[in-house]
């Protein structure tokens, strides 16, 4: 093969990639591959099939060849340390996306790729470092900007140190300033005010959200097609929706709330009974029902009686058995968090905490703007007064009184 019929191959295959056609594409590259073993691109591109398909392991062999081939190649260095990071080699990963760094020190992609390395094993401070140098080299990337953010929030779940959320609140309104479609960053943006106890601005990030999600057309499209093509989403969603109608809308009356009718109600209930029975299909759902269970359908809220808060129409074993074979650590029930634990249902109203983890058989929570510890029966063992508190280990867990660190 001459070297101008190989590059015609090659360019036809490229052709084919960017088209997203990669079997065309691949096989293209493993007939220049069974012609020349060492041809940088055939190695690299087809590594780059392989990683695509979640074939790491090969993908990594082709790479490689193609990084013995031209070293100095930063794509091929840091589409290996990629495929490093999916098989969780964190040495081999962070040692390529190094190396790329070095060949290009102003390309964001290899800084993003190891502040994403790092994140994943909780190196978060390392994280964070990497990915303000991506941040420096690709302003207007909103993606780069809004993960800063992520990891900030990571951070303060860490250390809870809630200066951290505010450097996590300026990247997320920094996006919204990049791209004002950006859903995400409003959603993390209302997480962060709920955070800091900012109640209204938080409802108002969160109802910014649900407006582009749900008036958006290509947005809905775009959640449909990410969410509601896998089974067992679908499955999940149709339970929700099924009892949170069933629940909030459980009229003798039958349906009364103008935001749904009866014939949607029935038909949600019969996919409903087909999930509860192992039969449900992603046939038996239409497409045009998957746009329907996209829009909010509640606008009156959950009854209140003098004798009970919670619906007792609701099976609650049945819930707390679902959710302890899940072994969650915290469950939301009438804006009250409570916590499972084998043997036991306990649920108080004044923890406000998001990681209740148990270590040494003590877990932190946050009480009337105070950092103390309870025990595994949910009792007070340690009285909130710490301005910031890490999980016990070895018996000891290090605390902060007025910026003193004990």
């Amino acid at each position: 093969m001459t070297s101008k019929n190989k590059n015609t191959i090659l360019n036809e295959a490229l052709k084919y990639h960017h088209e997203g056609k990669l079997t065309e594409a691949d096989n293209l590259y493993l007939k220049v591959l069974s012609l020349d073993k060492n041809d940088f691109n055939a190695n690299h591109l087809h590594g780059c099939i392989l990683s695509q398909r979640n074939d790491y392991e090969d993908a990594i062999k082709f790479i490689t060849r193609a990084v013995e081939v031209i070293p100095s190649n930063y794509e091929a260095n840091n589409n290996l340390g990629i495929a490093y990071k999916n098989i969780k080699d964190k040495t081999n990963a962070e040692k390529y996306f190094h190396k790329a760094i070095d060949i290009d020190q102003k390309n964001y992609k290899s800084y993003f790729n190891c502040a994403n390395l790092y994140s994943d094993v909780n190196q978060f401070d390392k994280s964070i470092e990497f990915l303000k140098s991506a941040v420096k080299y690709a302003p207007d990337n909103s993606d780069v900007k809004h993960r800063l953010g992520e990891v900030y929030q990571y951070k303060y779940q860490q250390d809870r140190d809630r200066s951290i959320l505010r450097l996590a609140e300026e990247c997320f309104l920094d996006v919204i300033k990049l791209n004002d479609s950006y859903v995400n960053a409003y959603i993390m943006l209302g997480v962060t005010y709920l955070w800091l106890e900012k109640i209204q601005e938080s409802n108002n990030m969160f109802k910014s959200a649900h407006t582009l999600i749900h008036k958006n057309k290509d947005q809905i499209d775009f959640n449909i097609k990410k969410y509601l093509d896998n089974k067992k989403s679908l499955e999940t969603l149709i339970k929700h929706e099924y009892e949170q109608l069933t629940f909030i809308d459980s009229d003798m009356d039958e349906i009364r709330n103008p935001k749904f009718t009866q014939e949607y109600y029935n038909h949600l209930k019969e996919l409903y009974q087909k999930v509860e029975s192992s039969s449900f299909e992603n046939s038996d759902i239409s497409l045009s029902f998957k746009k329907e269970m996209f829009k909010v359908l509640y606008n009156k809220p959950p009854k209140i009686r003098s004798s009970h808060y919670i619906n007792q129409s609701i099976d609650h074993d049945k819930i707390q058995k679902n959710y302890l074979e899940n072994t969650p650590e915290l469950v939301v029930i009438d804006d009250r968090v409570g916590y499972f634990i084998k043997g036991e249902n306990a649920i108080d109203d004044q923890f406000w905490s998001i990681d209740i983890k148990y270590t040494d058989g003590l877990a932190k929570v946050w009480i009337n703007n105070k950092w103390g510890y309870i025990d595994s029966k949910g009792s007070v063992a340690i009285v909130p007064e710490f301005d910031s508190a890490k999980n016990f280990e070895n018996g000891k867990a290090f605390v902060k009184i007025a910026n003193q660190s004990y």
